[in-house]
Formats: structure tokens, C-alpha cells, sequence
């Protein structure tokens, strides 16, 4: 009797979101050890939109680059080692419009997010917010390094993680950093 031809294996379909997810992911991975900054921006469709490589602290773009990177999610990792996001990340968010700007070092991914309405505050405004909490993650880090709770290269570490997430309560906005 002769056997019925197979049907060809399906083929999973990755929807936008979960394509999305799946990018972030292996670039996460990819860029968590490198000794330089590389920076890799995908739409919410999971179209990515630019990836570049820049030296030890930065990534520059173009006028023409943060236009198309409107409404994506930057990611970008810190060779330095550092914790949450740095002004310059939140900056580059907030006067680009970006969705999300995400933050990776070998061991913790950091994320803030735009609020569904748009940023709804300034740089002005979260600069000064920023510099609120810097005073306050300051004054905390020194206290517990005094009472032996915190040694200075966690404080160090943890510095920028825990200022947005100060300022991100205060706002009302979602910032996360957690572990790879």
C-alpha cells in the first residue's frame, strides 16, 4: 500500500510582541560582556531598527538615527558594570520619545518604561527629580557602608538602579532592574 506524502511541518508563527521579546533577549545576551557600548533598537512589531556600536561609555546617533528610533526599545549594555540607567540613557528616552530604554551588564537588566499617555514630565523635571534622589541614594549608600551593610563597589553598582527607581515612584512611571 503505498503511504500518504507527509504534510510539511508547521511553522510556528512569533507575533510581534513575543518576536520582540525574543530579539531583546539574544541581543541582551550578546552585548551583557562586551567591553564596548552597543546599542540595538526594535519597534513593538519586532522590526529592528538600528543597532550600532559605539566605545567604552557611549553610542553616538545621528539626528536621523533617534528619529527612526522613535516609539522602540533601546537596549544597550554597560561595560562599566553599573546598574540602572544612566541621565544621559533617561535624557535620550524622554527628548526621543522612545517606548522603553533598557540598560544590561552581566548580571542585571534594567528597564523604564514610557507611560501609556507619553512622558509625561520634562528632562527639566526629571533631572531635577534625579538629582533629589541622587542626594538621597548618596546619603543612604554612605550610611550603610558606615554601618558595614554595604560594601562601596555594590553601592557603586546599584547607584543608578536605585535613583530612578526613587524617581520612577515618584512619577508614577515603571522601572525595573532585575537580575539576567
Amino acid at each position: 500500500a503505498a503511504s500518504a506524502p507527509l504534510a510539511p511541518a508547521p511553522v510556528p508563527v512569533v507575533d510581534g510582541p513575543a518576536l520582540r521579546a525574543r530579539l531583546l533577549a539574544a541581543e541582551e545576551q550578546h552585548s551583557a560582556g562586551l567591553k564596548i557600548e552597543h546599542a540595538f533598537v526594535v519597534a513593538s512589531d519586532g522590526t529592528v531598527l538600528l543597532a550600532k556600536s559605539g566605545n567604552r561609555n557611549s553610542v553616538a546617533f545621528s539626528n536621523a538615527d533617534a528619529a527612526r528610533m522613535r516609539n522602540g526599545t533601546l537596549t544597550h549594555n554597560h561595560p562599566s558594570g553599573s546598574w540602572g540607567l544612566s541621565d544621559a540613557d533617561v535624557r535620550f528616552a524622554i527628548t526621543n520619545d522612545l517606548a522603553e530604554m533598557r540598560a544590561v551588564t552581566r548580571d542585571q537588566v534594567s528597564s523604564l518604561r514610557r507611560p501609556d499617555g507619553g512622558w509625561d514630565r520634562t528632562w527639566p523635571q526629571a533631572r531635577t527629580a534625579m538629582g533629589e534622589a541622587y542626594r538621597e541614594v548618596h546619603a543612604a549608600g554612605v550610611r550603610a557602608q558606615a554601618e558595614d551593610r554595604l560594601t562601596l563597589d555594590d553601592a557603586n553598582r546599584r547607584f543608578w538602579a536605585d535613583v530612578w527607581s526613587i524617581v520612577a515612584r515618584r512619577f508614577d512611571w515603571v522601572f525595573t532592574s532585575t537580575p539576567m
